[in-house]
C-alpha cells in the first residue's frame, strides 16, 4: 500500500487521500522496533497504539460478522 486512501461506499463522492506516500525506507518502522528490542531504546509505537489497533480490528470484525453497527460500549469499553 503506497497511500492511505478512503473510498466512499456508494457511487457518489470521490476517494480521499488520508496520507501521502512516504519517501525512504518503507520498513523503517520495523527497523526502529528491532533497534528498540536489541538496544533498549524507546518503542516507536507504544502500547497504546498497539492496543488501539487491536481493538479497532476486533470492532471491525464484529461489525462484519454481526452485519450491524457496533460500538466500543458493546464491549464494555468507555471512552
Amino acid at each position: 500500500m503506497s497511500t492511505g486512501t478512503m473510498y466512499p461506499i456508494g457511487p457518489e463522492g470521490s476517494p480521499v487521500v488520508l496520507a501521502e506516500k512516504q519517501q525512504g525506507n518503507p520498513h523503517a518502522h520495523i527497523v526502529a522496533f528491532y533497534e528498540c528490542i536489541k538496544n533498549g531504546g524507546k518503542n516507536p509505537s507504544g502500547v497504546l497504539i498497539g492496543a488501539t489497533a487491536a481493538l479497532t480490528a476486533i470492532l471491525g470484525h464484529e461489525a462484519m460478522t454481526k452485519e450491524r453497527v457496533v460500538s466500543w460500549s458493546d464491549f464494555g469499553i468507555k471512552l
